[in-house]
């Protein structure tokens, strides 16, 4: 029966997320022993939907333990045994399994027992999630096992020290934060990758020009732009990016991706959020909800050069492309040639058009909060299209 009860009690997400917010809030009035004693099954729950929130409880009230706070040991002793027991979505390697297994750490580390198998699933979930830097799950989910595993940083430095699985694991993530930093504007906002909202890290000054197995980052003067190119395997959370081109001028973003709605907004409407019509990539034959992912191993066309005054995106063949314009503002087509203003920039696309159509894309700009943009379609051959900030 008590098993049975751990398997199913507690099933809400938003239950734990709560307990999660006020034990971690500084100089919280919860008492941990108490909390521990009596909600053991619902913390940890065999099976779980979306147990990140249980996930963060076990890295928190460890990491609080390093700082000085008391528990009697057998109590955690007996909170780590059921957290062990928990499914840790493996052999999907996410974002859930990754706090999963941060969360073991930290309790093997508060505990002090070492259990080299946490550790070395560990690092292969990073391995796999963090790929050449880029996590293959977008920014959002990006951000959520930095801020994770930063919280239990010190803990399991001092309890793995020279470890060196633990300094692999540690390499990753620096390689992850530098790319956090790459892909946003000079405000710091990272760009729409993946399930995302409005997000911030710690902006980058750094100019260049990036190469990853999923984009190529241009920083060049004030400009931050990704040209996506997604090649990796299958990812939990993930968009159709493809071939669609993001852009920042200083502290604002020109051209985001669709972002993240909510489960309530996806599920009421998933035709209209999960189409990849919501993101400016160009159009193929499989641009039809949850099928575009047969796409990503498709040859591309698509070319991004970037200079300080303005960028050009070149598009090689016959193609049909999308950008965004602003609400009220017309379009000028002068033969091979069409104008417009969007987001304090003039567009200029050129070539052999054969067609231009207006659409709309969804936009989630924070949780719960949403946009219609208008959108151009413009369909022809050796399109180029210009991008100049004019504000």
């Amino acid at each position: 029966m008590s098993i049975i009860k751990q398997m199913v009690f507690s099933f809400s997400a938003a239950v734990a997320g709560n307990w999660y917010h006020s034990i971690s809030q500084p100089n919280h009035k919860v008492d941990i022993q108490k909390f521990l004693e009596e909600n053991s099954s619902s913390l940890c729950p065999i099976i779980h939907w979306n147990a990140i929130w249980h996930h963060r409880i076990a890295t928190e009230i460890s990491a609080q333990l390093f700082d000085g706070l008391q528990v009697n040991y057998q109590t955690l002793e007996r909170y780590r045994k059921n957290y062990l027991r928990m499914f840790s979505t493996l052999p999907l390697k996410s974002n859930k399994s990754f706090s999963y297994y941060v969360g073991a750490c930290a309790l093997d580390a508060a505990t002090n027992i070492y259990n080299k198998n946490n550790l070395e699933r560990l690092h292969s979930i990073t391995d796999t999630l963090v790929s050449d830097g880029c996590f293959v799950e977008g920014t959002h989910y990006s951000i959520y096992c930095t801020d994770t595993i930063k919280r239990a940083y010190s803990l399991l430095e001092d309890f793995y020290g020279n470890n060196e699985v633990w300094t692999l694991i540690k390499e990753k993530v620096e390689a992850l934060t530098k790319w956090q930093r790459r892909v946003s504007n000079g405000d710091g906002v990272v760009a729409s990758i993946g399930d995302s909202w409005h997000e911030k890290v710690e902006p980058t000054d750094e100019k260049g020009v990036y190469n990853y197995l999923d984009m190529t980052i241009h920083r060049v003067g004030e400009w931050v732009v990704i040209q996506n190119h997604r090649k990796m395997p299958f990812a939990l959370h993930e968009h159709p990016h493809l071939d669609e081109v993001l852009i920042a001028y200083k502290d604002k973003w020109i051209v985001q991706g669709s972002g993240m709605p909510s489960y309530k907004q996806v599920m009421a409407n998933p035709l209209k959020w999960r189409r990849p019509r919501n993101h400016f990539i160009t159009e193929g034959v499989f641009d039809v909800p949850w099928l575009w992912r047969v796409r990503k191993s498709e040859a591309r066309s698509r070319n991004v050069v970037v200079h300080e005054g303005n960028i050009r995106v070149i598009d090689n063949g016959y193609k049909t492309i999308r950008w965004p314009i602003d609400d009220g503002v017309r379009y000028i087509a002068k033969g091979n040639k069409i104008e417009w203003l969007y987001n304090g920039c003039k567009f200029i696309c050129s070539g052999e058009i054969d067609a231009i159509a207006e659409d709309i894309a969804w936009q989630s700009v924070r949780y719960r909060e949403e946009q219609k943009l208008r959108v151009l379609r413009i369909q022809g051959k050796n399109l180029q299209t210009s991008v100049e900030y004019c504000l």
